[in-house]
């Protein structure tokens, strides 16, 4: 979702005629190095100047709306954020707000694995990465989230993103809507990017990045060769095409594991049963066998 909204914002692939929806998106395509800036101390000297360059474009535009973006603030100490926006942006930190769009567990969970795998970051099974998801916590959303509530209060919204609760089923659609408060407005490019791949493009991607990490360790090398690759074999499908699916004792893991926090969830910003009725649905479509 992210990458999709991302791609509208930085080529300006969107046009209103409604008055106040100019937006003013300064970067080239995301804001994964501010994250940085903020988390790593590797690159915590250059947040001033990330900070100030932003700050600096959103005080010459005459934009309606400043959009920072990027995934990477899920796991971001929203502290530290809003102390940076305090520092940096001080004209424009007390109207901030923030929108979280979040996966129910189960498409999380398949989501993530074909990326990972796409970008040679994870080669095991799909069992094996749910125990990677679950010793890191990142598919337990309730902690983060209270976080980010803590910290920001009602200026953090948590959208979820499953089609059924998106403008138009889409989630470009949905932010844009979220945005402007209106629903004048249209897109000049597709809306949906980085499309999943297939049982089949998953088999190719993980035999190459195998023979890759056998023969080198240039991880953001392999990265960048796997979403090139992933991005031709969507545009040129296969004959035999198989959706990636969970099976039923994945399934009744991620059901196990999770149904507390979807509950949880639920009950404290979406006022129904949307991440609860996810998973259990999750569960019923679940295929006998893992895909292989």
């Amino acid at each position: 979702g992210s990458t999709s909204i991302q791609s509208i914002l930085s080529n300006k692939s969107y046009k209103s005629e409604q008055p106040n929806s100019k937006i003013e998106y300064p970067c080239l395509f995301n804001h994964s190095r501010l994250v940085k800036s903020l988390d790593s101390r590797k690159f915590s000297n250059q947040k001033e100047k990330i900070f100030k360059n932003i700050n600096r474009r959103f005080h010459q535009s005459n934009a309606d709306f400043g959009i920072i973006s990027a995934e990477q603030f899920e796991f971001s100490d929203p502290e530290k954020l809003k102390n940076a926006l305090s520092i940096y942006l001080p004209d424009f930190a007390s109207n901030i707000q923030l929108i979280a769009y979040i996966r129910p567990h189960a498409d999380r969970m398949l989501a993530s694995y074909a990326e990972r795998v796409k970008k040679g970051a994870f080669i095991g099974s799909p069992s094996q990465f749910l125990d990677v998801l679950k010793e890191k916590g990142i598919l337990s959303y309730a902690p983060r989230i209270k976080r980010w509530k803590d910290t920001f209060g009602e200026k953090y919204q948590v959208r979820p993103f499953i089609s059924s609760a998106l403008l138009n089923r889409d989630v470009v659609h949905d932010f844009f809507y979220t945005i402007f408060s209106h629903k004048n407005f249209s897109f000049l490019e597709p809306t949906r990017h980085n499309e999943s791949v297939t049982v089949e493009d998953l088999s190719v991607l993980r035999y190459i990045q195998q023979i890759l990490l056998d023969d080198s360790t240039n991880a953001v090398g392999h990265a960048r060769l796997g979403s090139f690759l992933a991005q031709i074999m969507v545009q040129f499908p296969s004959k035999e095409i198989t959706k990636f699916r969970l099976y039923n004792s994945l399934a009744k893991d991620l059901v196990q594991e999770y149904m507390e926090d979807a509950k949880e969830v639920d009950e404290k910003y979406f006022d129904e049963s949307i991440f609860q009725a996810a998973l259990n649905d999750s569960f019923k479509r679940a295929i006998k066998e893992p895909q292989s």
